[in-house]
């Protein structure tokens, strides 16, 4: 349940690695519709300047939804993956995972798996798993290509600085 990425493309690649994923460990594979309008009028129009607003309401509208499905199907418990990254807020997914999961009687499981983050890139690129460098919406995108350039900025001031430095010894 991924209305929030965007480009179209995006989404199509990274469920196309959802499934390849699923299929490796054998596990069943569910879309659930991409509206990406209803994700824009629920969470991006309301949201856009400020992240943890917009990542709240997105945590809540995907998890709802994969939540209802659960409960018509027979699931008991919901969980999510996104508490394995270090650039989410921890905090609110399992807020609105356990809200969810209580609006339709299912059991929360939520665990923080940052500290798996690195085992997690390791792994995924053992499998020759796709990864991304953004969350996936369309505000993510932007706001991490900024954070790269301000990283590349600074690793270049650095290294001035050492060069200018060891000249000065």
């Amino acid at each position: 349940m991924n209305p929030n990425i965007a480009p179209y493309e995006e989404y199509a690649h990274r469920l196309e690695e959802f499934i390849r994923f699923c299929q490796m460990d054998g596990f069943d594979c569910v879309e659930l519709d991409y509206d990406e309008a209803r994700y824009e009028q629920s969470v991006a129009k309301e949201h856009k300047e400020y992240r943890s607003k917009r990542c709240k309401s997105c945590y809540s509208l995907r998890l709802n939804d994969v939540a209802a499905y659960a409960s018509t199907h027979g699931y008991e418990a919901l969980s999510s993956t996104l508490s394995v990254s270090p650039y989410q807020y921890g905090d609110l997914i399992k807020d609105a995972l356990e809200k969810a999961a209580n609006t339709y009687n299912l059991k929360a499981l939520y665990r923080d798996f940052t500290s798996e983050y690195e085992a997690s890139v390791v792994d995924s690129r053992e499998l020759g798993l796709y990864r991304q460098n953004y969350c996936g919406c369309r505000f993510s995108a932007v706001e991490a290509e900024k954070d790269r350039v301000l990283t590349k900025r600074k690793r270049h001031v650095q290294k001035a600085l050492e060069r200018a430095y060891k000249r000065l010894k």
